[in-house]
């Protein structure tokens, strides 16, 4: 219907893109440098994360019987070996 309409005029048909025959060679060269310092600073971060939430959930457990008194404040009365 667009092309038909002549009350459009000519500047509604060009592309809103255009094609380049020669692309810049900074678009298509991979730069490993770069790549290696942002790979070594995320996966530092992702290491500090996981040790951080390690140190978390461990400080939450409840391992011995003395930890158990500790956290209610009561004597325990009995145990379940574990072996």
């Amino acid at each position: 219907r667009l092309a038909h309409d002549h009350r459009l005029g000519p500047s509604r048909y060009r592309q809103p893109w255009c094609l380049q025959d020669t692309p810049r060679l900074s678009q298509l060269r991979p730069r490993p440098t770069l790549y290696g310092i942002i790979g070594g600073i995320a996966g530092l971060f992702v290491g500090v994360v996981i040790i951080l939430v390690l140190e978390y959930l461990e400080s939450n457990m409840i391992r011995r019987r003395e930890d158990i008194e500790a956290t209610t404040g009561m004597k325990v009365l009995a145990v379940v070996p574990s072996e």
